[in-house]
């Protein structure tokens, strides 16, 4: 295709008309634009606990407790029945918009004419990918503490506790497949489907025929809050006729369909040892402690060996799991150990005029999550690079430092302000890693350099001022601003964090009726890494979020003593929101959520 009349903003081709060429073939196949419709049949979660409590004042001084429990949590997706569509070889003609979504419209790229997106004639249906999903996420855990009260000078209690907790989650998925595509478990070769030209996300058209006339269109007033000049007469299927499409036409077979490419298996085991000591000086107090953890991890995978083994067929390699139409696999299991030691401290001191200074310094863990340890294997044998998951991540560490002064000028009004900083090592981000992998040609083991996660060193500062005052008769009001540099060794800002933040809180209460309305605002923050997460070379950055703000409010009557009655309404502004790839000039998605209404009614006896 060829670009017509652009216009460049930045390095962003903002707007142009994007034509076929007049000596393209006849046969040539290419998605213009894509259309979709998904039904997520029978998706379920289901989730569970069982806690045992016990604890035991040994004497006056001595007290034990302990708790044991476990916990389960799974979600599946049986079928995920779809119908996927493209407009076949249209010209299109666009304008990216900064403050709104962009315009466009498609052209009969013989005629010139605007193609009408209510008429099917005007699509061809085309093979999608929608798989059924299941996630198991299971916990078994032990706690045992004992407090000793102590009058050893200033100490005043000691504490001493373990910690295990044993975690296994496990990711399954089976892909689709067309029922033309099988005969039982063979494999139809050469396949009936008709290939797209050029390259697509779904990559071949369906036969004519099979599909049926639309059961209706989109609503009339469909994204009309989006304020773009997009088509809104799209055909729209019943949950029916998608439904049905998908019982005479595909399967999920959950064993010729089960697809391992994606499919992980993580075993996390965390124990630790605590011991603290409470203390109480002067007009000083607070705590000091030592924390000592190991986190053990067994992360398994699985690698596609295809070409060497063909789907469906015996395979020489050992450990290979056979008997899927989608490839033949090798499970890759990684197994690593950490241990960490964590300090803290906290000091609380009481100063005249009902005015208190906080300060602590510690050191914090947190861990990766799971389907960063292990996820889908692809690899080129020949370059040796390929994209995974990373089972070699170690657990994210901070030191950390905060100070904070508060007035507390009545009995429910303050001023507050604090500083905070921390130092983050193996902080989580896309780039590369050299992993270890079986490699198909060589029938050996090669070190591949991989798309994966890894961890880097990475800082967060800033500083929170709040308050809370009360203004008389029931009314008040609070208040909280909140100021973040976060970076990570490669300049992007840490994923989620707004560099500004601030909510404005107003409330009235008495005995019988009480309300409050609240309006949050946050800047920019980013959501993913574009290409290999760092500034250098074309693409690579971050996916962000334009920044936004809310309005909340509630309304609650205590009817008696012992029955209330509450109103809450959340994004009461509507407010449309868009992402942005690495310049606000480029935007991604704009969606605009609706407002959302609860009524409560509570009891207590």
């Amino acid at each position: 295709w060829l670009i017509r009349n652009p216009v460049i903003t930045g390095d962003l081709i903002s707007a142009a008309t994007i034509t076929r060429p007049a000596n393209a073939a006849a046969t040539q196949r290419v998605v213009g634009v894509q259309y979709e419709q998904i039904v997520r049949e029978g998706a379920v979660s289901k989730s569970n606990f069982l806690d045992l409590d016990a604890s035991w004042k040994v004497n006056k001084n001595l007290t034990l407790s302990g708790r044991v429990g476990t916990t389960k949590g799974s979600g599946e997706t049986n079928t995920q029945p779809h119908m996927y569509f493209a407009m076949l070889n249209p010209n299109i003609q666009y304008q990216v918009n900064g403050d709104r979504p962009t315009d466009f419209r498609a052209l009969n790229s013989a005629t010139g004419a605007v193609l009408d997106f209510g008429n099917p004639a005007n699509w061809t249906q085309i093979t999608g990918a929608a798989a059924a999903v299941s996630s198991t996420d299971a916990e078994d855990y032990l706690h045992l503490d004992g407090t000793h009260k102590v009058n050893w000078g200033i100490v005043s209690s000691v504490k001493l506790g373990l910690r295990q907790a044993k975690h296994k989650r496990e990711y399954a998925v089976w892909s689709p497949r067309l029922n033309a595509q099988d005969n039982g478990a063979t494999i139809v070769s050469p396949t009936p489907l008709v290939a797209i030209t050029g390259g697509s996300l779904f990559g071949n058209i369906l036969a004519p025929g099979s599909v049926p006339a639309p059961a209706g269109a989109y609503p009339s007033n469909y994204a009309s809050g989006l304020n773009a000049d997009i088509p809104r007469n799209v055909f729209r299927y019943s949950i029916d006729q998608v439904q049905a499409f998908a019982n005479q036409y595909m399967n999920w077979d959950k064993t010729l369909n089960n697809n391992l490419a994606p499919a992980y298996t993580v075993e996390e085991t965390n124990n630790a040892f605590y011991g603290m000591a409470d203390y109480d000086w002067n007009d000083f107090s607070g705590n000091f402690g030592l924390r000592a953890v190991e986190t053990k991890v067994k992360s398994r995978a699985y690698q596609n060996l295809s070409p060497t083994c063909v789907a469906l067929q015996p395979c020489a390699i050992a450990g290979a799991i056979v008997g899927s139409r989608f490839g033949t696999f090798l499970p890759q299991t990684v197994e690593t150990t950490h241990n960490v030691v964590l300090p803290s401290l906290n000091v609380r001191w009481d100063l005249k005029g009902n005015v208190i200074a906080r300060f602590a310094a510690n050191k914090s863990l947190g861990r990766p999550n799971y389907n960063e340890l292990a996820g889908a294997v692809s690899l080129n044998n020949t370059l040796l690079t390929g994209s995974s998951g990373n089972p070699n991540l170690k657990p994210i560490t901070s030191n950390n430092l905060d100070g904070s002064l508060a007035w507390y000028f009545s009995k429910r009004g303050y001023v507050s302000g604090s500083v905070f900083k921390q130092s983050m090592k193996n902080y989580v981000k896309t780039g590369l890693s050299q992993v270890e992998f079986f490699n198909t040609s060589t029938l050996t083991n090669s070190t591949y350099a991989v798309t994966s996660r890894y961890g880097v060193d990475a800082s967060l500062k800033g500083f929170e001022l709040g308050a809370e005052v009360p203004i008389g008769a029931g009314f008040g009001t609070s208040l909280n601003y909140t100021n973040v540099d976060a970076t990570d060794a490669d300049g992007q800002t840490l994923l989620g964090t707004s560099r500004h933040t601030y909510n404005v809180v107003g409330y009235f209460e008495n005995d019988k009726f009480s309300t409050r309305v609240a309006y949050n605002q946050r800047s920019d923050y980013p959501i993913a890494f574009l290409g290999n997460g760092t500034l250098v070379g074309p693409g690579n950055g971050v996916r962000y979020y334009k920044g936004y703000g809310t309005l909340s409010a509630s309304v609650g009557y205590k009817i008696t003593p012992n029955v209330s009655v509450t109103l809450d309404g959340t994004n009461l502004t509507n407010p449309v929101r868009n992402t942005y790839e690495i310049a606000t000039y480029s935007p991604g998605q704009w969606h605009q959520s609706g407002r959302q209404f609860f009524l409560s009614l509570r009891g207590k006896m």
